[in-house]
Order: C-alpha cells, then sequence, then structure tokens
C-alpha cells in the first residue's frame, strides 16, 4: 500500500470510528495485518484527550493528529521531520486536482498503446472496479446486516455486522457496546470533519456511493469497532484489531508539533506519497 492509501487509511478509520463515541484519556494498541500473512503486523497506537485525537503508525513511523476545536488534521512524518497541515476543504480540492492530472496521464498513456495492448488494460482496470463493489452503472449501494455472531475482544463482548456493497461482502465489523465513551470528543464537530473527508473518498473514484450515511447509522446504534475485516482490495484482506484498552492520563506534548518539524504543504505530500 503506498503512503497515500496509508495516510487515507487512517484517516477514514480514525474518523469512521469515532462517528458517535469519545473517550477521556484513553489508549488503545491496534494491530493490522494481511490475512495470508498473520505474523507481519503493522502495529499503531490511539490517543484521546482533550477533543484531540492522535494515531500513531509505529511502524512506518507516521501520526495523524486530530483537533476538532480548531477543525484541522496535522499529518506527522517523523523519518522526514515534516508536518503538513490540512484544511479539509483545502485537502479535497488538492486531490481533486491531482487526481484529474493522475487520469488524464493515465488516459494519455493509454492512447500510447497498440490496441491489443491497451483493450487488456482497460479490462483490467474495468476488473479493478467491479473489485471495488461498483455496479454496471457506476454506483455502489451500501447494505449493514447484524450477522447475529459475537465474540470477546480485549474483554468486551463484540458483535459482527457485514457491510455489503451491491450483495458483495466489502468489510466485517465487530462492534462493542460496552465502552462508555461520551465524554472529552465534541461529537458535532467531529461529525463536520468526517463529513468533509468523506468526499476525499468521492474524489478518488467512488463518485456516487448511495447509502453511505448506513455507517453513520451503524456506529450510532451498534457500538465502537473493535476489529475489521477490509475485503475492499479484491483477493487481498487486511484485518486490524484493537488488541488492548487502557484508560491513563496522556501528557499534553503529545497533542503539540514535535520541536524542529518543517512545514510541507499539500501538494508536497500528495506528490511524496506516490
Amino acid at each position: 500500500m503506498n503512503r497515500l492509501s496509508l495516510i487515507l487509511f487512517q484517516i477514514f478509520l480514525v474518523l469512521i470510528l469515532f462517528t458517535d463515541y469519545s473517550y477521556s484519556g484513553i489508549v488503545m494498541e491496534q494491530m493490522r495485518y494481511e490475512l495470508k500473512t498473520p505474523d507481519k503486523k503493522d502495529k499503531g497506537i490511539l490517543l484521546i484527550q482533550d477533543n484531540k485525537m492522535l494515531f500513531k503508525d509505529t511502524t512506518n513511523n507516521v501520526s495523524t493528529l486530530f483537533d476538532f476545536d480548531r477543525d484541522q488534521m496535522i499529518v506527522l512524518d517523523h523519518n522526514g521531520q515534516t508536518f503538513t497541515v490540512i484544511d479539509p476543504k483545502a485537502f479535497v480540492k488538492a486531490i481533486e486536482d491531482y487526481t484529474k492530472e493522475v487520469k488524464r496521464m493515465r488516459q494519455k498513456h493509454l492512447e500510447s498503446l497498440p490496441p491489443e495492448q491497451r483493450e487488456m488494460v482497460e479490462k483490467m482496470i474495468k476488473k479493478r472496479e467491479l473489485e471495488s463493489g461498483k455496479n454496471s452503472t457506476g454506483k455502489i449501494v451500501i447494505s449493514i446486516k447484524n450477522s447475529g455472531v459475537s465474540e470477546n475482544i480485549s474483554g468486551y463482548k463484540a458483535s459482527k455486522y457485514e457491510v455489503f456493497h451491491n450483495d458483495k461482502l466489502n468489510e466485517e465489523l465487530w462492534l462493542t457496546n460496552d465502552l462508555n465513551i461520551q465524554k472529552e470528543l465534541d461529537l458535532k464537530k467531529m461529525s463536520n470533519l468526517m463529513t468533509e473527508f468523506k468526499k476525499v473518498n468521492k474524489r478518488l473514484g467512488n463518485d456516487t456511493v448511495v447509502n453511505e450515511d448506513a455507517f453513520i447509522n451503524l456506529f450510532a446504534n451498534g457500538g465502537f469497532p473493535l476489529k475489521t475485516v477490509d475485503r475492499s482490495f479484491g483477493e487481498t484482506v487486511y484485518i486490524e484489531e484493537v488488541v488492548d484498552i487502557r484508560k491513563e492520563d496522556i501528557p499534553e506534548d503529545n497533542f503539540k508539533l514535535p520541536s524542529g518539524y518543517k512545514e510541507k504543504s499539500v501538494n508536497e505530500l500528495l506528490k511524496s506519497a506516490f
């Protein structure tokens, strides 16, 4: 997965998981791995306190900070010692412009290919679209079902929900209602920020998603996700699971910019991500 995909994954994961719930002084340890290679795990830590959330990708040494009082997100590259302050509307516009340029370059490349080779590449692109859940009209219709199955995850009872895109299983979510998460985060501000960032997904190809609010309704009533099984990448299946949850006071310095880091623009971030 390239770095842009990783950053966007962090954005959607954190924002979607916390649509209607919040913690005070909570530390969560997470593991992410591919189903075929469970021994190769990416590790992450999520810190939540005082209307802020910080996701630390300890494997790739990248962090994502959400400040809901300021309505902004900051991406921290610890290897390059840089940070990028992202305004959601500006980010959506940058993604839109960048995606248009990528599509233009791809079309130009296709036109330069011999007919047989061009046809083969176009079939591959069509296949990927079908694997992502798009139907013949280009629409993705989301439906969610409660499987009736539950299990204990990190000490909490979690129920399994299945997310379908056009009747094809796209994701499995294990949710719990046993956590009280309504203290430190302004849920209205978080919801507004999530709405803006959801537009990024549309700019990346899913322009006509039907019933996308099903996710919001699910987390409002179904609980907090402790485990996800992502089948949206075709044969490659990714699993993300919370392996430890603890309450503790988190030093405020965790939510501040590290000293000595240099600012990188959104456009520079996008270019370096590919």
